[in-house]
């Protein structure tokens, strides 16, 4: 399992069809990392080496009016929740995609079954430089 590659933080961008919201992000946050949501109402970075951190919900695609790409803790940041975003490098089309035990990371395979980290898609990789964010999990078992 490897964390897939932003081309550039600047590059990520969410296509027409994307449903995205502004949200508050409870820590510092960057575009094209995935978030979830903690129960204090904010965005913390998704981590699959927990329960509730591994169940993100979305990508950040936005911070800020001005093209930001890293945010600072309680800003307001543009989540996607579900469609297609751009601005990855080296993926491969129909390939499932999944929280990593890195924080923020999106994982190009699901966690090893003896790892104990947790079983979260994110989406899948729609071309190669895209993803479409659709989050699921059939287990909710740590691996």
């Amino acid at each position: 399992m490897a964390n897939i590659a932003l081309s550039a933080a600047i590059n990520v961008k969410p296509l027409v069809e994307s449903i995205i919201k502004p949200v508050t992000a409870g820590e510092i946050v960057d575009v094209g990392e995935i978030v979830y949501l903690k129960s204090d109402g904010k965005y913390w970075l998704a981590d699959a080496a927990a329960l509730v951190s591994a169940q993100a919900r979305g990508v950040v695609v936005g911070i800020g009016a001005y093209g930001a790409v890293t945010s600072v803790a309680e800003q307001v940041v543009d989540v996607c929740f579900y469609g297609p975003v751009n601005g990855w490098t080296s993926l491969t089309p129909g390939q499932d995609l999944f929280a990593s035990a890195t924080a923020g990371a999106i994982a190009d395979a699901a966690p090893a079954g003896s790892s104990g980290d947790y079983l979260w898609c994110i989406g899948f990789a729609f071309s190669a430089d895209g993803i479409f964010v659709s989050p699921w999990t059939h287990t909710i078992a740590a691996q």
